[in-house]
């Protein structure tokens, strides 16, 4: 070999090198992202469902709201539109939660059952 040739063959291990090495970057920022997307919206859905179930009722207000709900129209309640879409937002997250749940449990069923097969 001549001196081009192992200058040529050094630069393509060190490119193939540095390749591997991001690619192995990029996959372990994608991971730690994925990891922290679902703690973020657990902890998200956490504290929604907790401000949900936790947010004093008063009796005479929840009256009042009644009457003047049935007086008139709930679309043109701006507290009835932000109550719905907080619902289809806590109703969607939970499903999200639920899917990924059963993945989960599957995916464990699954690689129980190699285990105890082989």
């Amino acid at each position: 070999m001549n001196e081009r040739e192992k200058l040529e063959a050094l630069n393509q291990s060190l490119r193939d090198s540095l390749s591997h090495q991001l690619n192995d970057g990029k996959a372990q920022t994608i991971a730690w992202l994925k990891k922290s997307l679902v703690v973020g919206g657990s902890a998200l859905i956490v504290y929604g469902l907790a401000k949900a179930f936790t947010s004093p009722i008063d009796s005479k207000s929840s009256k009042k709201k009644i009457k003047k709900t049935n007086n008139s129209s709930q679309n043109d309640d701006p507290l009835y539109l932000v109550e719905k879409v907080k619902n289809e937002a806590i109703a969607w997250s939970l499903s999200m939660a639920a899917e990924r749940l059963e993945a989960f449990l599957n995916k464990i069923d699954k690689e129980h059952e190699e285990k105890s097969s082989s």
